[in-house]
């Protein structure tokens, strides 16, 4: 049910962004076919897939360690804007994304061993 709401809402959205954009002058830079196929196709089907197979993942694993595997997501993207150099190495940066990725694994860990019971601790 809550994908519905946010699917209409996305629709709802995109449609009232797209008619508003529609009958603005377009005085700017064109894109060609070419461009188009080279620089958005890509990046559409790569959404698509990541979104598509992130569902299918979860036939075969738990919800908690998919997040899991997510909440690892920011060091990937921090390594990938350094070797890309979109950004510029600081220390500071680098331990705060340690720390924001490590702590949310072990919230990940305690909640599941304390819903599931295994930590008797609780």
């Amino acid at each position: 049910m809550m994908n519905t709401v946010h699917f209409g809402m996305q629709a709802v959205i995109s449609n009232t962004i797209f008619f508003q954009t529609l009958f603005k002058d377009r005085s700017g830079p064109t894109m060609t076919w070419r461009d188009y196929f080279f620089r958005v196709v890509p990046t559409g089907l790569a959404t698509a897939l990541d979104v598509n197979l992130s569902n299918e993942s979860l036939v075969f694993i738990s919800v908690t360690f998919a997040t899991m595997c997510k909440s690892a997501a920011p060091i990937f993207i921090l390594v990938f804007a350094f070797a890309f150099r979109i950004m510029i190495y600081v220390r500071g940066l680098v331990q705060k994304i340690k720390r924001l990725c490590f702590s949310s694994q072990i919230l990940q860990i305690f909640k599941d061993l304390f819903l599931k019971g295994l930590w008797h601790g609780c």
